[in-house]
């Protein structure tokens, strides 16, 4: 049985579309050959020198097309034993084009003690909407969500002060 290779991305996280990604492959045995899977399909094949213990797959300017999981497998020198595959590695890139998420707060018609109670304040998130309304006296408020758009937003509520 020929040991299973392990397989790491450098960097590791936070990689964004057009940068500089390494994939190695680390070999716990001399190999001849050593195979890189996306999504479960051939995609790279290197020939190396058999006193290498790792081979690295380099991207210089990663696009939609790289992200992925990835695997690696290799062949052992002089021989035609080839090992398992190594654990998967997902590739995940952010695009900087679309603007990140935000959470905006917004007062509305907020009352006093002695009136009706707070007109409560608003939360919205993307396409989902948290209304906290209460009663007489500033008491602890309901709230209420609301799902649209295929997203939705839970959180617990607090108390007045």
């Amino acid at each position: 049985l020929v040991p299973r290779p392990s397989l790491s991305l450098h960097p590791s996280q936070g990689v964004s579309l057009g940068d500089n990604v390494t994939l190695r492959c680390h070999l716990p045995l001399p190999a001849a050959w050593v195979w890189l899977y996306l999504e479960g399909r051939w995609s790279y094949a290197k020939y190396i020198d058999k006193k290498q213990d790792t081979t690295e797959f380099s991207f210089l300017s990663t696009s939609r097309e790289h992200a992925g999981t990835y695997l690696c497998q290799y062949q052992v020198s002089e021989s035609e034993d080839v090992s398992v595959m190594s654990d998967p590695v997902k590739l995940v890139l952010t695009d900087r084009s679309f603007p990140p998420p935000h959470i905006s707060l917004t007062p509305r018609k907020l009352r006093t003690n002695g009136s009706e109670g707070p007109g409560g304040v608003k939360a919205v998130f993307s396409h989902s909407e948290i209304v906290h309304g209460g009663s007489r006296g500033l008491r602890r408020p309901r709230c209420i969500s609301t799902s649209r758009g295929g997203s939705s937003f839970s959180a617990g509520c607090g108390d007045w002060h």
